[in-house]
């Protein structure tokens, strides 16, 4: 399959259409009527029926995600790499069926709620900034490891994957 006509992994159009601060409340997930509006009419994330929609387009069993900030820090220790390894959440159901976009919102937002003040801290320690001036967008990254299973045939195996949450001040962030 060529670069031109291979689908994307992530369902991307779906997840733009969330508004989804990653530090707040997993009830304050909202989905926008239309992902191209910021304005547009929103509804919970909560009994949407987006949350049942597949998060990929092939529908995958597993992904792995890592959180940006913590990679920049397992970076920044690559000498010492016995001193501290960046965490990994496998994205998983565990009755094997495919992952929808409700089992990953919600597994991730949980980890990430649970990696919060560790990211927080190496944020202010990278810009000298206080946590409070931080734009809260989540860059994170999702492997596929099983990609072989789905006969495509793609050189790199992650997928960067950016959500882009409302802000300190209750704006989306854009």
């Amino acid at each position: 399959m060529s670069d031109d006509n291979q689908m994307p992994i992530l369902k991307q159009d779906l997840l733009n259409r969330l508004i989804w601060s990653v530090f707040d409340s997993i009830d304050d997930i909202r989905v926008l009527d239309d992902p191209n509006d910021l304005s547009s009419e929103s509804r919970p994330f909560s009994g949407h029926p987006i949350a049942l929609e597949h998060v990929t387009n092939y529908a995958l069993r597993t992904m792995l995600v890592t959180e940006g900030v913590l990679g920049l820090k397992e970076e920044s220790f690559s000498e010492l790499l016995d001193e501290w390894i960046a965490p990994v959440l496998t994205v998983a159901r565990d009755d094997n069926e495919p992952i929808t976009i409700g089992d990953f919102v919600m597994q991730v937002h949980t980890w990430l709620q649970s990696q919060k003040q560790e990211i927080l801290e190496f944020e202010e320690e990278m810009t000298g900034k206080s946590h409070a001036e931080f734009k809260y967008m989540y860059c994170g990254w999702v492997w596929v490891p099983s990609l072989e299973d789905l006969e495509l045939d793609f050189e790199n195996q992650s997928f960067q994957l950016h959500l882009q949450p409302k802000g300190p001040t209750g704006e989306r962030e854009v």
